[in-house]
């Protein structure tokens, strides 16, 4: 099953403040994604996060898709709030 990693940089020492900041991360509505016509288009299988120095990488476990992965990420309210955190404007 495919992985897909989107990597950010951070401040070096900013570790307990990511842990904080994903504690309280929102999970995703659904691990089910469907397409236009409600059919299975992927599954969200895990998610996980690692930090080290001045980089943070974002991985996602899942299967199907990944378009269809990638547009019903964009849609959660908890990944945008996350990221908002982690680059305010």
């Amino acid at each position: 099953m495919p992985y897909a990693a989107i990597t950010y940089r951070v401040k070096p020492g900013s570790e307990d403040a990511l842990a904080e900041l994903f504690a309280g991360f929102q999970r995703v509505d659904t691990p089910e994604m469907r397409d236009e016509n409600g059919e299975s288009a992927g599954r969200l299988l895990g998610t996980a996060v690692f930090v080290k120095d001045e980089f943070m990488v974002r991985v996602i476990h899942y299967e199907g898709d990944f378009v269809a992965i990638a547009q019903h990420m964009a849609r959660q309210q908890g990944v945008h709030n996350t990221e908002e955190k982690l680059a305010p404007s």
